[in-house]
């Protein structure tokens, strides 16, 4: 099935059946489908046809699955853009991405006041949710070629993002829909849709014939409003958007309702101090650590029922993933040896684009290297150490940054914590702790409290292991991907 395809079969079953909402406008499948025909019959008018490539500038909203829907009833190349990044960023990719129309919001309209080929506004788009003039001639698809593709670009949280060239196959995964189910579920998705695997829970929902809640906002005080304003039963979110929530829920004493059953987090692990909360507020709630790449999309996860048993893991490889450990020479590793996590997946992506060199080395055979360090287990549980290119050599002494980062959060005082290696002429690198305090512990004395912690890790790590640098923060940046801002933090040092 295509999303096009569930589109306009739900728009025949059930077709007053919301399929996307925001906080401003939401619209029903008949709508959504009405709609995205008559602006792909609109983009045909301008001079748009398969093959086209279109840029999307926009933050979540109906508005911004609609033109999807459109994009893909074309089969355009859609290329959603990250709209943090620099007014030149972006510039530089629509001419190097050689696109053909660039998509936005009025939100942006001073970031695109002065080009010479202008945007086309949303918000300008005729919001007709009946279909329009003859329908017979248009050269709208409902299947995906070969060629069908999209390009999606990384969260950069360690430098440039790069673009990702995915067929569209990859984005539709098998989902079998019901078309008998009367009662939709409703998904929160409170991440940008910009990103692979957001993008993918949003189709996926709708292909599934359920309702997709979209929102502009991080900020727990609408998150909250909007879960019990349309009664969400699922919800996707990053780590730091859900400790605010919880922070927020505490401080307020309101309640999350029981028809919240399911909460996904992406972008990074969750600490074992945002678990446990986690499980305090939300008992009735099935709480997913989810794990995934832009390169090959979801890899694997694991819920709250495993986390007593299998601490710190990642779970197991999702349904059609195949996780192989390998060490620098490509030998596959046993179980408990480290080494990096490579990837064999269907819904991977074809390559870099326009890096033929960085597309060899991510490729390892059929799989993928996903830059990532770990291990997996006897049972085939995958335990995440960290990033390849981030371990930490101390004078020719190596270690991974999420075994300082753990022995860290076993204190009271700390609530987060991120270990980066900081380049050092001598040593090579040394390691540095970023700190969160937990809020009872904020007027704490800090050079009393660091040279406590450097004095009780001693008892239990080597002296290379020691953090060289310990910074209090008032909160770990993270990107929109809700991935850790590494560059940011660096700035704090180097």
């Amino acid at each position: 099935m295509t999303i096009i395809k569930n589109i306009k079969t739900y728009a025949k079953v059930h077709p007053n059946r919301v399929a996307v909402s925001d906080n401003d406008l939401f619209l029903t499948y008949s709508q959504l489908d009405n709609l995205s025909t008559n602006w792909a019959n609109f983009f045909i008018k301008q001079g748009l046809k398969k093959g086209c490539k279109v840029m999307i500038c926009m933050r979540n909203s109906s508005l911004f699955l609609a033109v999807v829907a459109a994009l893909e009833k074309l089969d355009a190349v859609i290329i959603p853009i990250n709209y943090q990044l620099l007014d030149k960023e972006v510039k530089e990719l629509y001419i190097k991405y050689e696109v053909q129309l660039l998509l936005t919001e009025e939100y942006f309209q001073d970031r695109f006041k002065d080009w010479e080929i202008p945007p086309q506004y949303v918000e300008n788009l005729d919001l007709t949710y009946s279909l329009k003039g003859n329908m017979e001639d248009l050269e709208l698809v409902e299947e995906y070629q070969n060629d069908s593709k999209m390009v999606f670009f990384t969260s950069g949280s360690t430098g440039k993002p790069k673009g990702i060239v995915v067929k569209k196959k990859s984005l539709n995964p098998t989902v079998l829909p019901d078309f008998l189910k009367e009662k939709p579920s409703i998904h929160l998705l409170v991440r940008p849709m910009f990103f692979r695997s957001h993008l993918t829970l949003a189709y996926n929902t709708i292909l599934q014939g359920d309702t997709l809640v979209v929102s502009k906002s991080d900020d727990p005080r609408i998150i909250y409003q909007m879960i019990i304003q349309h009664g969400a039963t699922q919800m996707t979110s990053g780590p730091s958007d859900l400790h605010d929530l919880i922070d927020f829920i505490e401080s307020s004493s309101k309640e999350l309702p029981s028809v919240l059953r399911e909460v996904m987090s992406t972008g990074r692990a969750m600490s074992e101090d945002l678990k446990k909360k986690l499980m305090l507020y939300l008992p009735h709630c099935v709480i997913i650590d989810f794990y995934g790449t832009s390169e090959v999309g979801a890899i694997s996860s694991i819920d709250n029922s495993e986390w007593k048993y299998k601490k710190r893991s990642s779970g197991k490889p999702e349904f059609f993933i195949d996780i192989k450990i390998i060490d620098e020479e490509g030998h596959s590793l046993a179980p408990l040896e480290v080494g990096e996590i490579c990837v064999l997946s269907k819904y991977r992506m074809e390559r870099y684009e326009f890096e033929a060199e960085t597309t060899a080395d991510t490729f390892f055979n059929e799989y993928i290297r996903t830059g990532d360090m770990g291990y997996l287990d006897e049972e085939g549980y995958l335990f995440l150490l960290g990033r390849k290119k981030e371990v930490i050599n101390r004078g020719g002494f190596y270690f991974y940054p999420s075994e300082l980062e753990n022995k860290l959060l076993e204190f009271k005082e700390i609530q987060q914590v991120a270990v980066l290696p900081i380049p050092h002429n001598k040593w090579g690198n040394l390691p540095a702790a970023f700190i969160v305090l937990e809020d009872t512990f904020k007027e704490i004395n800090e050079h009393a409290f660091k040279e406590n912690v450097k004095k009780k890790l001693l008892t239990s790590l080597p002296p290379y292991k020691i953090p060289e640098h310990m910074i209090i923060i008032n909160k770990l940046p993270v990107n929109l991907g809700g991935k850790l801002d590494k560059l940011k933090l660096l700035t704090l040092i180097i």
